[in-house]
């Protein structure tokens, strides 16, 4: 296989991370960038490819972001989707959180870990998620111990340094007790000097002799400076001074994402600031968007479970917004078939006319003669459900710490998936351990479970969860003395099963009652879940 690029974008298709593993043209990877938005359709699954005449598309949607592959034709897809579940484990380990806003913040981290798991040519390395995660700590014998002699040499230099300054005060006391040897020391130097060779001044000095007062002797005058003439000044290197310097920060600017004022200096005349601003204005212009009209659900779900497996609380919070992406879709109709939960209850926005939504399930503006705003996603829908029953659970959590009796804890671990309508993926169950020792693990029937020392908690991961692996256990053993170390146990997924069943049947435009084209996209993922 052949990896050209590896890259996280938006879900509107902006780059914010992109790694080339051979050498391309920055306007050629530009390209394949901004052409991928326009090739995928409006679903989606787990992992998914598109291919165009010259390279594939290898993505998977994660959360809120896009993780790309661009291989070439004959690149091995299964060796691929492998590389992009391995890439997958690691942006979420590394930028801390799947949102825009991480992943910018960590990008050099991110770069740094996809260069350890993929090396330059685009060849996969043999490496897994906990081999990258000790070569990005990168510790080094040499380095601590240039580190401990540059600490001795500092040390040294203070005690000198220490050492020096008592020896002045001493010298400093001692001129203060005796004054009279300071003076004649004076005089003889005085008469040495006048004298010239026919008396030494050796005989009237003594090398034990402390050095005279500085108001022993007068000091010299300075001699009089000579008048030169006046010296041309130099011509320097001056920013904004000329349209190809201006033009050259203007590309840094643009392609660093900086701010003017940090490169050139602010003017009203200054030809590079005005550069640069254009630039930078020109980069930040929103990009044309595929559909029409772009329609989301997501959900988030609240669930506090107690140690023994009864759920003590659990809440859906859902909402639809709708994005018109153009002004012939801002003045649009949206027809919905949805089936909600019992218990669910369902509220339209105040501008959303709901007498058509009530007897049909239509979603039109109560004010037909003004449109949704373009380009600005509003909140139409929004519904909740709450309820105890543990049929409702994505996942029911049995976790059992025991005690060992010399100073272990052996931790059992079993999931259940209890919502068999909903496909669960990058599943993560976080196990704190309260320590930094790694533990050891016993059993393992499903998923890849990795110890995390920065935070010292077990990661039990999972590509997906569906009905192959309903079920799994996890078994480890580790040092502790108390049993509460290992809670709150944590819960992270994202799924395209919402509790609230819901598709979009048609969206017309009202000025003349023409199809419009959209975008549906759904997404289910955990505010909170937690064992506690």
């Amino acid at each position: 296989m052949v990896v050209l690029s590896a890259a996280v974008l938006s879900r509107n298709g902006k780059a914010l991370v992109a790694r080339q593993f051979v050498e391309m043209s920055r306007m050629r990877i530009e390209g394949l960038l901004a052409a991928f938005p326009k090739l995928i359709g409006g679903g989606s699954t787990q992992h998914t490819f598109v291919e165009t005449e010259s390279v594939r598309y290898v993505y998977q949607p994660v959360e809120t972001l896009y993780l790309l592959l661009i291989t070439n034709k004959g690149s091995n897809i299964v060796e691929d989707l492998d590389t992009l579940r391995l890439l997958s484990k690691v942006l979420s380990e590394v930028a801390g959180g799947l949102t825009p806003e991480r992943v910018s913040n960590a990008a050099f981290e991110i770069v740094f870990a996809f260069d350890e798991a993929i090396a330059v040519g685009g060849f996969k390395e043999s490496v897994n998620l906990r081999a990258i995660q000790t070569n990005l700590e990168m510790e080094s014998h040499e380095e601590k111990l240039a580190l401990l002699i540059k600490r001795d040499h500092e040390l040294q230099a203070k005690k000198d340094a220490a050492a020096k300054a008592a020896e002045i005060r001493e010298r400093n006391r001692n001129a203060q007790r005796n004054p009279g040897s300071g003076g004649m020391q004076g005089i003889g130097g005085g008469m040495g000097g006048g004298i010239g060779g026919g008396i030494g001044s050796d005989s009237y000095s003594s090398s034990n002799a402390m050095p005279p007062p500085a108001t022993s002797a007068p000091a010299p005058e300075p001699a009089p400076r000579r008048s030169e003439p006046p010296r041309a000044a130099a011509r320097g290197m001056k920013l904004g001074g000329g349209g190809r310097m201006g033009n050259t920060l203007a590309q840094l600017a643009a392609e660093a994402n900086l701010a003017p004022e940090m490169l050139v200096p602010r003017g009203p005349n200054d030809a590079a600031a005005q550069a640069v601003a254009a630039a930078q204005a020109a980069a930040q212009a929103p990009q044309a968007a595929a559909y029409p009209l772009t329609l989301s659900v997501e959900e988030k779900l609240s669930v506090r479970l107690s140690r023994e497996g009864v759920v003590e609380a659990m809440e859906v919070k859902g909402a639809l917004s709708l994005t018109a992406n153009v002004n012939e879709a801002a003045r649009c109709g949206v027809q919905l078939q949805l089936t909600g939960q019992p218990g669910m209850t369902f509220q339209t926005h105040p501008k959303i006319a709901k007498g058509p939504f009530d007897e049909s399930q239509m979603l039109t503006l109560k004010d037909q003669r003004k449109g949704f705003p373009v380009g600005r996603g509003v909140g139409v829908l929004r519904w909740s459900f709450a309820t105890s029953e543990e049929s409702a659970l994505p996942l029911s959590i049995n976790c059992w710490p025991e005690d060992t009796g010399d100073g272990n804890f052996t931790v059992s671990i079993e999931y259940e998936r209890q919502k068999g309508d909903m496909t669960l993926m990058n599943v993560e169950l976080v196990i704190p351990t309260g320590g930094e020792d790694s533990p050891e693990i016993l059993d393992c029937s499903s998923g890849q479970a990795t110890f995390n020392r920065v935070t010292g908690d077990m990661l039990w991961q999972f590509d997906a969860i569906d009905d192959s692996n309903a079920t799994g256990t996890l078994e480890f053993s580790c040092p502790g003395t108390d049993d509460d170390a290992f809670f709150p146990l944590s819960v992270r997924f994202r799924s395209e099963n919402p509790y609230c069943a819901i598709s979009i049947s048609a969206a017309t435009s009202l000025d003349d009652d023409s199809p419009l084209h959209f975008e549906f996209s759904r997404l289910v993922q955990p505010d909170s879940y937690t064992v506690q």
